[in-house]
């Protein structure tokens, strides 16, 4: 959940610790209490009042850190689908299809990304070849 608002709020940037748990609070009510739980399981009572402060400014990184990689990953499997899709013999529209519903990647990223694997093969024939 976290990192679906994260993820809509992209444009947002939130850097004050304070409101960025009311933004994640605001967009789902799920979230209520996660930031300060964070917080209170990652922070010791013991830390003086400034390391607190910079310890939750640690904990809202971490969290744009584990959404961008969920939305990296998500990607990738996108687009591995879609390389699937293309060499099962999916049309351009089909692949386009099932990207309009979530599931894989546009056909022209596919394609570009094949072209760019077809490209660096040669590439790294020839560096094997000058290696050995």
């Amino acid at each position: 959940m976290l990192t679906k608002v994260l993820y809509e709020q992209r444009g947002n940037l939130e850097l004050n610790p304070t409101h960025f748990k009311q933004m994640i609070e605001k967009a789902d009510s799920h979230l209520q209490g996660l930031f300060d739980k964070l917080v209170k399981a990652l922070v010791p009572d013991n830390r003086s009042a400034y390391n607190k402060v910079k310890a939750r400014k640690t904990i809202m990184s971490l969290c744009y850190i584990m959404a961008g990689m969920r939305n990296k990953f998500v990607n990738d499997f996108k687009l591995e689908v879609g390389l699937y899709l293309s060499a099962s013999g999916a049309t351009c529209a089909a692949i386009d299809t099932m990207n309009s519903i979530g599931f894989s990647a546009y056909y022209t990223t596919v394609n570009n990304f094949k072209c760019k694997i077809a490209n660096e093969h040669l590439l790294n024939i020839r560096k094997f070849l000058s290696e050995h």
